[in-house]
């Protein structure tokens, strides 16, 4: 009988097929503002050194390299890194940062900023993680995470639907609230949030009016910003 999976297997087999699906991230309407938007909250100078957690194949990776960062890529599943690794030397031009990939995080560092998207509640202890983190960055070091809200309904019949709700399951884990709290735990300072989204933007990725509207303006009026789809999360080094 084969033994039962635990945390990390399971985790590692879900995003190995998952890269196998990946498209080659063409660039939408959609897209291109959340990653505009992201950066613009993240405020990092330009040419600064990214470690990103759960990197997959790169949907976010490949553009921080095309505006110009160096990003060390972490993932546990090797398919996704191979593909970014390709997908990188594919693309890439001379004005790109400097990508290295790995399914470990490094012994030691000296990162301008810690990027995890959609991924935190995909680590066993979120708290864990950000504590063996922040020592990979400088003394001026940022981290920033983008999670889902697990106050947004539709995220649950999303998991139930596609059958992976055991694979999310710590999306509760890290609410907005419990993110600051964490952070603060851990020793971070200048906490600040922001709600993203509220309506799917594959149903209004044609108008680039209405993904403003959604994503920031809407997205941050009470009581609505406490069911947006995404919260938005960064904090320094104390």
């Amino acid at each position: 009988m084969a033994k039962n999976k635990n945390f990390k297997e399971k985790q590692a087999e879900y995003f190995d097929k998952q890269s196998q699906k990946a498209r080659d991230f063409e660039e939408t309407k959609a897209s291109r503002f959340e990653f505009d938007t992201v950066l613009s909250f993240m405020d990092l100078p330009h040419g600064s050194e990214i470690l990103e957690l759960g990197c997959g194949a790169g949907r976010y990776s490949l553009k921080f390299l095309q505006a110009g960062y160096d990003v060390l890529g972490v993932d546990i599943s090797t398919s996704s890194l191979r593909k970014l690794q390709d997908l990188y030397n594919i693309q890439k031009k001379p004005e790109w940062g400097r990508l290295r990939v790995s399914q470990k995080l490094p012994e030691e560092g000296n990162f301008d900023a810690l990027v995890c998207v959609n991924i935190l509640h995909h680590t066993e202890e979120p708290r864990e993680m950000l504590i063996k983190a922040k020592r990979l960055l400088n003394n001026k070091g940022k981290i920033f995470i983008f999670e889902p809200n697990p106050f947004c309904l539709p995220w649950y019949l999303l998991f139930l639907f596609k059958g992976i709700l055991s694979i999310e399951k710590n999306i509760a884990k890290t609410g907005v609230l419990n993110l600051k709290r964490m952070l603060k735990e851990t020793g971070f300072v200048n906490i600040q949030s922001r709600p993203y989204g509220f309506i799917p933007t594959r149903l209004i990725c044609w108008s680039g009016w209405l993904l403003r509207f959604s994503s920031v303006t809407l997205a941050k009026i009470p009581p609505i910003c406490f069911f947006s789809f995404h919260n938005m999360v960064k904090a320094e080094i104390s």
